[in-house]
């Protein structure tokens, strides 16, 4: 039970001071830089939030939430662990990728994290110590008229296990996320808005929206296909709100809590008295009736409006060619284009050429004659630690193009790039090209910052804050004046900016160019008055086209599911955006002559009969009439409310004070009982014995308990078996420290077990007891240098152990006594590893390595006791060191989505510099024997495939879904020598290399929606067999969490 995820996220803070504000229901953890964010947290979950919320669904809680705020990256995101009682936020937004509307992201996402965190808790089934419990078994035996656990020689041998758990919550993702958005959008914060729209209704109109039994989870779900989950869970539960209100809901969530209810068809059964499928019929007529005015438009359209698709190259990775998921910003130039094509910035020569993909994590870019700009995601260093893993942020660089025609086609490259801000994107050229515009990310704000080309000095256009961000934004074609689009907290609007202005502050320094319910985004001029916008005022989005002057407005788009990004072509006249389409997002192109323009209203005829939603309640115009050469300011309110209520903000947040956070915040103890066999100590054995555990049936516990902050942390493993066996393991570790990770473990073990040997006589009686006891630490450096670059790792630690195995024979014909083994060991270790990873058009390559060394001092004893009387037989002192080395390489052939062939191979050697005692001697088990192998010294070779014969999404039954099905092959040969023997090269023989094979099936799914679960049977067969076994079958299942 790991919960690396909070460290993946956490660790790139973990060297910063931390601070906490406690409030009645809430701790906020931040770091210096997000006081203001934290505060404003805390404010909206006390005040708002928390009371909402819990009486939304009816259930209060009796524990504070822990809520951790980050600003790692410059794309948004939060999720919840209700198991730890814990919330992480991104502080920067999610509005980058056109998947949702313009909603509050502070306010927003909390309250969806939130909401998380009470709906999961009140269906849960389990307590808050104990998330789940496991019940093992397994099945040791030979296959000999029946199922025998006696002699097992020249017999086939069946092992096999099986673990089941009950599911802390069993809750289709669908659901989970469905009634977040849905609470969220109760109190304001989200509404199923114009993105979401998009999708449902395109896939609705071409027959391809998903049944929700395929959306049980989000596996075999790419890219844009996971937000499927989300919006079709918030329509379906819109649906059943709107048909069946809250209570239905609430019984849902009641009835699934139930300690055997799984099921959530019988659970919307249960509230609604209706079956799923009639449900599910009911949702659709409800969308078709929502979508319907806007399908009639776009039919009686006739397509006239609608662009043609430009056709793209898919990309080719090995045998797979991927489907293209999400476009967006394509520009022409010329005589093709630009696009951003699942994160290359990619050229196409002419519509229809071959890709040439130009570079990697672009988010936006900009061209200017040779110029380009290009806003991409970029580690803040490249050489780095574990514990201070960089934030990875936009980078804005400079550069430019060059050319070159070849065999008839145009070459572009990017050349001499240099860094001019970072946390910044949205690039745009001013037209003499001598200047940049951009929007830098400051913290959940963005505004605008423009850039000197020749003097490289950056000036900043707006200084606004809590929330509000310009995005889009471009100049005119004079320089004069820029266009943006403006983010107040509630709506998007467009807004004109005088160029010569700086450190804009106050909202009557904008000009208005929209100020309406609706969301505008992307706005660019293509002419002295003309601006082109992207906006969503029919429900769907379409490109419209305003003069500036005049306030006359054009619609030019009539898409069915929307039109985003629009890009001019001056010279061609064509009009590019990017549309939605049921396999993903694609660019269309447009030549929309200006006889064709749509006129959708023009001041003197306007007077609030078209929209009567807008904003200014006033008689004015929509669209604000100004001059460009008299700078007029065009905010129809003297001071808006928003603004008022922000001159208050200060006073209100100043009672959430933080304070430093102290060196350790641990979590509540998650404990994980298992009941039933014990898998861990299956096999032990020394060179002239092999052991079966007779106490594999028991108790363990395992337990964890982490630092809210990730720090620190704690776990733990215990058995107890029914015949007086025992387990015990703990470690703490530290994660706080910048360039290394030190632990601190010990564990001891005492073992009842008994030997299976050739031959064994009648009559006797032997049992074994092993005992081990150790106790040391170690020091982890991990080093990585960049993505998809070597990576290294370093490793020092000792430990101290004692090792013992007493053996009791007694019986008819022997006199009863024990002999025992036993050994005291210091020991230091100390381990380098490194990975190379190899860029392949043909799939990803990767070369490892590894060097380990040990140097240990043992005490070596060995007894007899008959009678109580004790007698050393013999005792040795030694020192030496060993040296084990790995070397190999792996490579994965795509063949399809979530689909590869993985051919893996290693050489694995091992070496002690002086002869020791089995104790201190290299080890292993291998699937085709059921002897555990010693030597002072071994070789070894293993040869691992693997083919994923299928994978994608079949509903079995309520709750249970196959996904994926793999066949493995393992070949494996080995040897191992003493001191003093020499290493015999024949292969597969007796004398040398021992050889083993293996073939394997494994069917891999989920339970109880979302609980990953596989099947595996293999078949192994050691060639050279010292039990003379012909074949070994494993077999099991196994449910993780």
């Amino acid at each position: 039970m790991s919960f690396f995820i909070l460290y993946f996220f956490l660790n790139f803070n973990l060297v910063k001071t931390w601070y906490s504000i406690e409030t009645t229901h809430f701790v906020i953890y931040y770091y210096d830089g997000l006081e203001n964010f934290a505060q404003r947290t805390a404010k909206v979950l006390e005040e708002r939030t928390y009371p909402a919320v819990t009486s939304i669904l009816g259930n209060p809680l009796d524990r504070k939430t822990h809520v951790v705020i980050i600003d790692i990256d410059d794309i948004g995101n939060g999720f919840a662990l209700e198991i730890l009682d814990q919330i992480f936020i991104f502080a920067a937004d999610i509005y980058y990728v056109p998947l949702r509307g313009r909603h509050p992201w502070l306010e927003g996402v909390i309250t969806h994290e939130f909401a998380h965190i009470v709906a999961l808790r009140k269906v849960k089934k389990t307590s808050r110590y104990f998330p789940s419990f496991l019940i093992q078994g397994g099945l040791f035996c030979a296959i000999y008229k029946g199922c025998s656990i006696g002699n097992i020689e020249r017999k086939p041998t069946l092992i096999g296990g099986f673990t089941f758990g009950q599911v802390p919550y069993s809750e289709p993702s669908y659901f989970t996320e469905g009634i977040a958005q849905l609470v969220t959008q109760e109190l304001g914060y989200d509404s199923l808005d114009s993105y979401r729209d998009m999708f449902l209704r395109t896939l609705l109109y071409y027959g391809k929206l998903y049944p929700l039994n395929k959306l049980w989870n989000f596996e075999a779900k790419t890219a844009w296909e996971g937000e499927i989950v989300y919006n079709h869970g918030f329509s379906f539960l819109n649906f059943i709100k709107d048909r069946y209100g809250w209570d239905a809901l609430r019984k849902v969530m009641d009835y699934s809590s139930g300690f055997f209810n799984f099921s959530y068809e019988s659970a919307f059964e249960y509230a609604t008295s209706k079956k799923m499928e009639e449900l599910e019929k009911e949702w659709r007529d409800w969308l078709s009736e929502r979508y319907a005015e806007q399908i009639k438009r776009f039919e009686e359209s006739q397509g006239k409006f609608r662009g043609e698709i430009v056709p793209l190259e898919k990309q080719k990775i090995g045998l797979y060619k991927r489907n293209i998921y999400y476009v967006s910003y394509p520009k022409p130039y010329t005589t093709g284009f630009f696009v951003v094509q699942d994160r290359f910035l990619t050229f196409y020569d002419s519509p229809g050429s071959k890709a040439q993909r130009i570079f990697f994590n672009v988010d936006s870019y900009a061209l200017s004659g040779t110029h380009i700009a290009i806003s991409f995601s970029k580690p803040t260093r490249e050489f780095l630690f574990f514990g201070s893993v960089p934030e990875s942020y936009f980078q804005l660089s400079l550069g430019r193009l060059e050319y070159e025609q070849k065999d008839g086609v145009l070459r572009v490259k990017v050349k001499d790039l240099k860094d001019v801000a970072k946390r910044a994107s949205h690039p745009a050229f001013s037209p003499d090209g001598k200047k940049l515009l951009y929007v830098k990310n400051e913290i959940d704000s963005r505004n605008i910052f423009l850039y000197d080309l020749e003097s490289g000095k950056e000036e900043r256009i707006t200084d606004f804050h809590e929330g509000k961000q310009f995005t889009f934004p471009s100049f005119s074609q004079d320089g004069k004046f820029i266009v943006s689009a403006y983010f107040n907290g509630k709506t998007q609007d467009i807004v004109l900016i005088d160029s010569t202005k700086r450190n804009i502050k106050d909202e009557n320094e904008l000009t208005f160019i929209t100020q309406d319910i609706y969301e505008e985004r992307e706005p660019i001029f293509i002419s002295d008055n003309l601006i082109l916008f992207s906006s969503d005022r029919d429900g769907v989005f379409n490109i419209y086209a305003t003069d500036i002057v005049s306030g006359d407005l054009w619609k030019i788009t009539e898409e069915i599911s929307g039109a985003l990004f629009p890009s001019f072509g001056s010279s061609s006249g064509e009009l590019f955006y990017v549309s939605f389409e049921p396999e993903g997002f694609r660019v269309r192109k447009l030549k929309p002559g200006r006889e064709n323009w749509i006129l959708v209203y023009t001041p003197t005829d306007y007077k609030g009969k078209i929209f009567p939603e807008l904003k200014n309640e006033s008689e004015e115009d929509d669209f604000h009439i100004v001059s460009l050469d008299s700078g007029e300011k065009g905010s129809t309110m003297s001071e808006s409310q928003s603004d008022t209520e922000n001159k208050e903000e200060p006073e209100k947040l100043s009672d959430y004070r933080g304070e430093k956070v102290g060196p350790l915040k641990l979590s509540s103890p998650l404990i994980l009982p298992i009941f039933g066999l014990s898998l861990s100590p299956l096999l032990t054995s020394t060179s002239q014995n092999f052991f079966i555990p007779l106490d594999i049936f028991g108790v363990s516990l395992q337990g964890e308990s982490i630092d809210r902050l990730g720090r620190f942390d704690l776990v733990g493993a215990g058995f107890l078996g029914f015949r007086g066996s025992w387990q015990i393991a703990t470690q703490l570790s530290s994660y706080h420290f910048r360039s290394f990770i030190p632990s601190l473990f010990a564990g001891s073990a005492n073992i009842k077990a008994v030997p299976v040997a050739s031959g064994a006589t009648l009559n006797i009686s032997q049992a074994y007891s092993i005992f081990d006891f150790l106790f040391g630490g170690q020091i982890l450096f991990p080093v990585i240098i960049g993505p998809r670059r070597p990576s290294f790792q370093f490793l020092l630690g000792s430990f101290g152990e004692f090792y013992s195995v007493s053996a009791k024979l007694s019986g008819l014909v022997i006199t009863p006594f024990s002999q025992e083994f036993s050994a005291r060991s210091g020991r230091f270790f100390g381990a380098f590893s490194s990975s190379f990873p190899i860029p392949s058009p043909l799939g990803p390559f990767q070369l490892f390595f590894s060097l380990e060394s040990q140097a240990f001092y043992t005490t070596f004893e060995e007894s007899l006791k008959q009678f109580e009387v004790r007698e050393l037989l013999t005792s040795s002192n030694y020192f030496s060191q060993n040296l084990l080395g790995i070397l190999g390489a792996i490579y994965s052939l795509p063949i399809g989505f979530q689909r590869n062939i993985l051919l893996g191979l290693q050489f694995l050697g091992g070496y002690t510099f002086r002869n020791v005692d089995i104790f201190d001697e290299f080890r292993d088990a291998y699937l085709g024997y059921l002897q555990v192998f010693f030597g002072d010294k071994f070789l070894q070779g293993d040869f691992i495939s693997s083919f994923d014969l299928w994978y994608g999404y079949i509903p079995l039954f309520s709750g249970f879904s196959f996904h994926k099905f793999s066949l493995g092959f393992i070949f494996n040969s080995f040897q191992f020598r003493q001191k003093n023997e020499s290493f015999d090269f024949a292969f597969c023989s007796d004398n040398g290399f021992w050889c083993s094979g293996s073939v394997a099936m494994f069917f891999y799914g989920s339970a109880f929606y979302v609980y990953q679960f596989v099947l595996y049977s293999a078949i192994s067969r050691g060639f050279q067999d010292p039990l003379k076994a012909p074949f070994r079958i494993y077999f099991g299942i196994g449910l993780g969490f």
